[in-house]
This record gives structure tokens, sequence and C-alpha cells, in this order.
């Protein structure tokens, strides 16, 4: 995995995507990427007891395997800047997001999104080949976490449920 996928993944989450820095290193057989984000971007790039970055690695693992995201303890730690719901959100960040994952990942076919929100906010994003049962789920609250951070809100399904909805 490069420096420039992983860029593809954070960059949609952060409220100042250009404080952004990551920087790899081999350690022992594998590889880390320390990454470094503005202070206001550290508690949501972190997450409450560090769920959203154990989400990340999560997805890290199958295109880089062994290697580990490390977020750098940020100098200032600035207030939490919470995102209120926007009923004009644009998806296409988590979209481009999750085609970069689904292609340094190599699990094939394509990532689709609802033409028209579900509800407001709500969008139902499909994989038209099924992602490792065991990975779903980190993708999906990471793309969550993406999704929120731009003031909406998007629902993953894999080809069982893509294939339902075309029928």
């Amino acid at each position: 995995m490069t420096i420039q996928t992983l860029s593809k993944l954070i960059r949609p989450a952060l409220a100042h995507p250009d404080f952004l820095k990551i920087t790899d290193e081999a350690a022992g057989g594998f590889i880390v990427f320390r990454v470094s984000v503005h202070g206001a971007d550290y508690g949501r790039l972190c997450g409450k007891e560090g769920r959203n970055l154990k989400s990340l690695n999560a997805i890290v693992e199958p295109i880089a395997p062994g290697s580990r995201v490390v977020l750098n303890a940020a100098l200032t730690r600035d207030r939490f800047e919470h995102v209120q719901p926007d009923p004009n959100w644009n998806p296409e960040p988590v979209l481009e997001m999750l085609r970069a994952w689904n292609e340094a990942a190599g699990v094939g076919g394509s990532v689709e999104i609802s033409e028209q929100p579900r509800e407001t906010f709500f969008y139902d994003v499909f994989f038209t080949e099924q992602p490792p049962p065991e990975i779903i789920n980190a993708v999906a609250k990471w793309a969550s976490i993406v999704a929120q951070s731009l003031g909406g809100k998007i629902s993953i399904h894999g080809a069982e449920r893509a294939a339902a909805v075309a029928a």
C-alpha cells in the first residue's frame, strides 16, 4: 500500500485535510504508517477508545498485511468540531474513498451508490462483489465516519443486497 492510497482513505474524514501528513517506516518486517492531523481532527480520527483508528487499521490489513496505522499525538487538541447533518451533502467523497479501498484490496467488481437518498441525508452504497466477511463491518464503520464528517449518513450493502435491489 502506498501513502497516496492511505491518504485517499483518510482525507475525506478530516475537517482540515490540508494538515494531513503521512510517513512510512519499516519496522520488524512490516510497515508503520505514521499519521499526523490537525488537532481538531485528532478525536475524529482516533474515535472513542480508539475505535475509529481500529476500523482504519482493519481496512488497511487486506491491502498491506501486517501494516499498522499509528496516529501521532496532536501537539494541540483543539475542540472537536461536530458536523451538523446537511441535506445537501455530497456522498461522492465517500464513494471515491470506497472505490480506492476496493481497488487496493483487490475485491473486484465496483462500488455503486443509490441515485436518491433513502431518507434525508441517507444514501445506500453497494459493493457488486462481496468484500471478505471479516472486513465488511470495518469498511462500513470507516465509511460511516467519513459520511458523518461530511454531514451525511450511508449504509453499506454487499453483493446479495445489490442483486435484490436490482431485481
